[in-house]
């Protein structure tokens, strides 16, 4: 805490509701340590998002993938590059948890990688993080159902394909990429027979729309995606953005100097109390005089900047 404290803004209460945020969402303690509290402070402050709230949806987004702490720092670079592609952060984490990804075995943080672009490429088009997660809920059950599956190609060997989706030797799910390719072997159909095979394959319902989603922009589409959110930013590259702002700097000096007092202990810092006091008083008359006189702080900011 302290450490994060000294460099990034926002108090020493920020981080340890943060914090606090996170035991409440199940993480443990070691696992706090190991990465994921830097993981949720970093996203934060690149998406400038509360502390708190950073804290909560990291938390929440770890559980739905299953990715180890240490790789929370790498996921949370993911969701920031999803972020500036203009996926909305929320939707992103009702379509994780809406899946429900550890039960059909994708789960860790390349799985995660993997998703998040899927889920890049989908929501633009639903707009709804629980409609997509619940479709390729459905989309993977039906994929990894062995009977399903040979119904589905019996019916497909009329158009002169197949599709394999699972393993044969291990019985695991081959991987997203692996699924998106298979899609793109609709792409040879035009629209109505593209999706009347589709539906022969999920039925009518919300999976049969993004599987449509899928198949439409296909394997091109979906490395498309994934070469955008590579050209975005690093999470540190965003995060030391912030950090260069004046209102940043000022905050992460006074999580210091609170750090600084906590350390020294009361004798010390009740000798110091009376300069921070004057210090803070000096800055209301300082702020005070700005908005009376903006002509003349604008012209003392110039000499001070010269």
């Amino acid at each position: 805490k302290q450490r994060l404290g000294n460099r990034l803004p926002g108090t020493t209460q920020d981080l340890q509701n943060m914090m606090v945020a996170l035991i409440r969402n199940g993480v443990e303690e070691q696992d706090i340590l190991n990465g994921v509290a830097d993981a949720a402070a970093k996203l934060s402050v690149a998406l400038k998002m509360p502390y708190d709230q950073a804290a909560e949806f990291a938390a929440k987004l770890r559980i739905s993938a299953n990715v180890a702490s240490k790789d929370m720092e790498a996921f949370m670079d993911v969701i920031q590059r999803t972020r500036n592609l203009g996926v909305d952060t929320s939707e992103m984490a009702y379509a994780f948890g809406r899946t429900g990804l550890k039960k059909f075995g994708i789960e860790g943080i390349e799985a995660a990688k993997a998703m998040s672009a899927l889920y890049a490429e989908i929501l633009p088009i639903t707009k709804s993080g629980e409609t997509t997660g619940s479709g390729l809920s459905k989309i993977f059950g039906a994929v990894m159902d062995k009977q399903k599956m040979a119904d589905a190609n019996a019916m497909l060997r009329q158009y002169g394909i197949s599709m394999e989706f699972v393993d044969q030797k291990t019985g695991k799910f081959k991987g997203v990429e692996n699924l998106v390719a298979q899609l793109s072997k609709l792409n040879k159909f035009n629209d109505t027979d593209r999706l009347n095979i589709i539906t022969k394959m999920f039925g009518d319902g919300e999976d049969s729309k993004i599987a449509a989603i899928i198949a439409a922009n296909g394997i091109k589409g979906y490395n498309e995606t994934i070469r955008k959110m590579a050209q975005q930013g690093t999470l540190d590259k965003k995060v030391d953005e912030q950090l260069k702002t004046f209102k940043s700097k000022w905050e992460a000096t006074t999580g210091t100097i609170t750090n600084m007092l906590a350390a020294i202990g009361a004798p010390l810092a009740e000798a110091l109390k009376p300069a921070i006091d004057a210090l803070g008083a000096l800055a209301g008359y300082v702020q005070q005089f700005a908005q009376a006189y903006p002509g003349v702080a604008k012209f003392v900011g110039v000499f001070i900047a010269v």
